[in-house]
């Protein structure tokens, strides 16, 4: 039976947390800019998993609005936008 979970690429994962677009992700990731659990990977095609501890600049890197089950949640973008509880 197949994974209905998908884990990310780390730079998809790095462009939808709005650090970086994906282009540019793969640049930081092959300068070794980016660590994960404490240790630089320079592979973009890295697959995150949901225990990892993604850092740029020593700062956690979490996604806005990717969840891990392989889509967009729009949730969390309108809510910042407009500023206020949607019920």
């Amino acid at each position: 039976m197949k994974n209905t979970q998908e884990e990310p690429r780390l730079n998809v994962f790095l462009a939808h947390s709005g650090l970086c677009s994906r282009r540019m992700a793969d640049e930081l990731i092959k300068q070794g800019e980016i660590t994960i659990n404490h240790g630089v990977v320079k592979t973009p095609s890295y697959k995150v998993r949901q225990k990892d501890a993604v850092r740029y600049k020593k700062r956690i890197v979490k996604p806005v609005a990717f969840l891990f089950l392989g889509f967009l949640s729009l949730m969390p973008i309108i809510v910042k936008k407009f500023n206020q509880r949607l019920i």
